[in-house]
């Protein structure tokens, strides 16, 4: 919408948190399945990283 807020207008903080386990795929769907909101899908990286 035109008329909202971008966050820094807002004056709202941003937050990214990294957590590194063995197997993505597994605790994405457990982190899915317990009602957390995913705002962007895990993404398989050249460098070898899956964030």
């Amino acid at each position: 919408m035109r008329d909202e807020k971008q966050p820094f207008e807002a004056n709202t903080a941003g937050n990214v948190m990294t957590v590194r386990v063995n197997d993505v795929g597994t605790q994405f769907e457990r982190t899915v399945v317990a009602g957390v909101r995913v705002l962007e899908s895990s993404t398989d990286h050249v460098y070898g990283e899956r964030e």
